[in-house]
């Protein structure tokens, strides 16, 4: 898969997460608000979807948001009813899961790509959403696709 499209594929990945959360928390027909409706929520977003690292600095979004930190965290807040630091902990995770099964990364690449300076935290962060190891995701999910080939 070429890089653009894995792009492509965490960016929808992302952008179903946040409307499939948001549906939970608010009806059905919640979904249909869009959570960007300010233009600094949606660059901010931009810029957290173009470089999902676990390392990126809300004030450094805030400032190419053109915000301050306090007044961004509040509509970013408002917007979308978590934290900028979940969010990007969240883009993170998404994106880790795709470079574990869309590559043959090691799981320390997975990790600098994910932006960990060390692969233990990297381990560390992926089990606590995940409940698993990287590795064991990995077999999982390859397994699953092995199995789903054959029955077709």
């Amino acid at each position: 898969m070429r890089s653009a499209s894995r792009a492509r594929v965490a960016s929808n990945l992302a952008r179903y997460f946040i409307l499939r959360k948001r549906a939970r928390r608010f009806g059905d027909r919640a979904w249909l608000k869009s959570p960007y409706e300010r233009e600094e929520v949606r660059r901010a977003v931009a810029l957290m979807i173009a470089r999902p690292r676990i390392n990126l600095h809300s004030g450094t979004v805030a400032r190419d948001a053109g915000l301050s930190r306090s007044r961004f965290y509040d509509l970013f807040v408002g917007a979308l009813r978590e934290t900028p630091r979940h969010y990007q902990e969240t883009l993170c995770f998404w994106r880790s899961l795709a470079l574990l099964v869309g590559r043959s990364m090691t799981v320390g690449d997975t990790a600098h790509a994910a932006g960990f300076t060390e692969q233990s935290n990297f381990t560390r962060f992926f089990i606590a959403l995940s409940g698993m190891s990287p590795m064991r995701y990995r077999r999982t999910a390859r397994e699953r696709g092995a199995s789903r080939r054959r029955a077709s």
